[in-house]
């Protein structure tokens, strides 16, 4: 469940007493009809989300169907009255488990090689004039002290604001089933009334 967003616009970075409680604690773990019911409030917001729908189809579309995406940045706060702008895009972060079909990191590395304009689509600067999301990788299955350092980074970065307030993200998981985003797409047909 995602908890509304604070007095301060910022989705909190913890509910409750404490933050030391897994289940009150960002990263909110959630499903993507719940985060276009909760933040797609205007038609702007809409667009990103139905750009990071398609974004993960095109995912799904490489074999990537295991792990799941953190989502953060304004789109996540009340950016239109804090900053009189609404969001720009939608930070998302995919935490990659490689499918079965490539256990080996050079198995991996070979689909994504002979996949490379595919994969350079899903990455930042071109991810965000296709799909609205400001987006990049995190491969899960890389050396142990690597994968630290990059959930230290990441979780840093997505967690706090530009004015350095902590704030919470959410959690997708990803799936090769198209559930999930089917019910997110039909909410969003929904609140757009089609």
């Amino acid at each position: 469940m995602i908890p509304p967003l604070a007095l301060s616009g910022l989705l909190p970075p913890f509910i409750g007493e404490s933050p030391t409680l897994p289940a009150g604690r960002a990263p909110y773990r959630t499903s993507m009809a719940q985060v276009v019911t909760q933040f797609g409030t205007t038609p702007h917001r809409r667009s990103l989300l139905q750009g990071l729908l398609n974004y993960r189809q095109a995912l799904r579309s490489l074999a990537i169907t295991q792990g799941s995406q953190w989502i953060g940045g304004s789109f996540l706060e009340d950016c239109e009255h804090q900053r009189g702008r609404p969001p720009q895009d939608i930070d998302v972060l995919t935490l990659i488990e490689p499918p079965s079909a490539f256990l080996t990191p050079d198995a991996w590395a070979a689909h994504i090689a002979s996949n490379a304009p595919a994969f350079q689509a899903l990455t930042t600067p071109a991810s965000k004039a296709t799909y609205g999301c400001d987006a990049y990788f995190m491969e899960l299955y890389a050396p142990p002290m690597m994968v630290v350092a990059s959930t230290h980074y990441w979780f840093g970065l997505f967690s706090h604001s530009r004015k350095m307030e902590w704030k919470g993200l959410v959690e997708v998981p990803l799936g090769a089933s198209n559930a999930d985003d089917d019910a997110a797409l039909a909410e969003l047909a929904r609140m757009n009334g089609s």
